[in-house]
């Protein structure tokens, strides 16, 4: 038998050794590739220990929680924020205290906003935010009701005729939220409840004087000289909701529930909006103490709806505003 050549031969040996040599260079690369995502994930660990530790949790309370890094950065923004917030504001008063000695020096006098407290208030009635909807919202949207609810209480203090503001179901975190988010909180003349606004309006609710504010209500709010009428006799409740119109229904189902009337702002008598009726939540407590302070809803509507959220104004809207202005209604 003829002997194989030594290019045969060698031939062989490199088709048998070739699957081992690839074999261990996959090895290899997998190795390499391993170290490399140990290295990472190394890496990120670190950043969410380090990231934890500025918000005052351990890297065990952070891997519970499920913090993405990308979550915790935005929380150590804010974190950030919340606790360089008195020194910003002890920088603007004292930039305010500056200018007011600075036009001291040149003569010139500045006139003081008259403040009314609730209890000095002709304005009885009562309009209370239900801060009950929390768990209807994300971080960004909670953020956004909070500041809304301080616009609320700043409308109400600079009013002529401040409305009795109440915040009902403000209680553990949500309360803790609040003070977080405005320092001084205790200071505001506003009424806050821990119970729900189920409890608070008890005698109002008996009888039958408790009304929620929905935008799916089928019942329209009545008109000026009705509120001046039942001033202080009726209680109105605001769904303390950022949600866009993705929980439509939900508050006219909660006042059906509880037995409680519901009605919503008369728009479509007045305006066109050019986006959805959903106002937000400091825009319809601004309604709400405008009229209740004596203006018509044409003045309300005119003066609190921004023009850009306008189609066109409807033509009884126009001639009520002219009605209401011979009339002598002013806010």
């Amino acid at each position: 038998m003829e002997e194989p050549s030594k290019e045969v031969i060698q031939a062989t040996e490199d088709a048998v050794a070739k699957p081992e040599a690839d074999a261990k260079e996959d090895a290899e690369s997998q190795e390499i590739a391993g170290a490399g995502d140990a290295a990472t994930n190394k890496k990120v660990q670190d950043k969410k220990r380090s990231m934890g530790e500025k918000l005052g949790l351990t890297y065990e309370e952070v891997i519970e929680k499920g913090y993405s890094l990308n979550r915790l950065k935005k929380l150590v923004v804010q974190q950030k924020y919340n606790d360089e917030k008195p020194e910003r504001r002890a920088a603007q008063k004292e930039k305010k205290k500056s200018r007011k000695l600075e036009n001291k020096l040149k003569g010139v006098t500045q006139s003081r906003t008259n403040f009314y407290t609730m209890k000095d208030s002709p304005n009885k009635t009562p309009v209370a935010i239900s801060l009950s909807f929390m768990k209807y919202m994300n971080e960004k949207e909670t953020r956004k009701l909070l500041k809304q609810v301080h616009r609320c209480y700043s409308l109400n203090r600079r009013s002529s005729s401040p409305c009795q503001f109440y915040l009902t179901s403000c209680t553990g975190a949500v309360r803790e939220k609040l003070d977080a988010a405005q320092p001084g909180l205790s200071n505001w003349d506003v009424n806050f409840c821990e119970e729900s606004y189920h409890e608070v309006f008890k005698e109002y609710k008996e009888k039958n004087n408790l009304v929620f504010l929905s935008s799916d209500s089928p019942n329209v709010l009545p008109e000026v000289d009705e509120f001046a009428k039942t001033n202080g006799q009726v209680a109105y409740v605001i769904g303390g909701l950022v949600d866009h119109n993705v929980y439509k229904g939900l508050t006219l189902g909660l006042a059906t529930e509880g037995s409680i009337r519901h009605a919503k702002l008369p728009i479509d008598e007045y305006i066109s909006l050019s986006s959805s009726k959903v106002l937000t939540v400091n825009h319809v407590f601004e309604l709400m103490l405008s009229v209740s302070s004596g203006n018509s809803w044409p003045e309300a509507f005119t003066k609190v709806i921004p023009k850009r959220k306008m189609l066109q104004n409807k033509k009884n809207l126009t001639a009520a505003t002219n009605d209401a202005s011979s009339s002598g209604l002013s806010d």
